[in-house]
């Protein structure tokens, strides 16, 4: 198991769905709101949230239960279509410096 925390950075204020692409179990949490939650492997699951711009705090924790470890997370952001992964340049250490 391994529990990542830091921030993330939102560029715009405004509706982000965050997305976990999994093998194992996984649950991502902004501001500690519980936004996706992946209690099995998945191709892919989706949580919304209303964020404003700037930096928040980022949780995710992940069981690798069956073995082959693999996580990915993605965001849409508003007025995007498509998912991306979150790019490195939008996460930063906790706290912020």
């Amino acid at each position: 198991t391994v529990e990542w925390s830091g921030q993330i950075e939102a560029p715009d204020d405004g509706e982000y769905a965050f997305g976990l692409w999994v093998n194992g179990q996984a649950q991502m949490f902004i501001d500690n709101q519980l936004i996706v939650n992946a209690p099995q492997p998945t191709d892919y699951t989706e949580g919304k949230i209303n964020i404003t711009a700037g930096r928040h705090k980022l949780v995710v924790k992940f069981l690798d239960n069956i073995g082959s470890s693999r996580i990915h997370l993605y965001w849409t952001r508003p007025g995007a279509t498509d998912h991306q992964i979150v790019p490195t340049d939008a996460l930063w250490p906790y706290p912020k410096p």
